[in-house]
């Protein structure tokens, strides 16, 4: 059984070294921070929030 949806997989690849959050990103990483998968963070030279998801999260990407 698939944890993640197709989209929900491609979405979360893009933050596996860190990246900006977008508006078409944030209801995906917000479902999987509840978890545990995502953590976030904020870029202050570039004044934007980023995430990064989790070395469980990258385990369970890769099934």
């Amino acid at each position: 059984m698939a944890i993640f949806t197709k989209n929900e997989k491609e979405i979360l690849k893009k933050f596996e070294n860190g990246y900006e959050v977008s508006e078409g990103d944030k209801d995906v990483l917000d479902r999987y921070a509840g978890i545990g998968f995502v953590q976030f963070g904020f870029n202050w030279d570039k004044m934007v929030e980023t995430a990064k998801i989790t070395k469980s999260c990258i385990i369970h990407l890769d099934r």
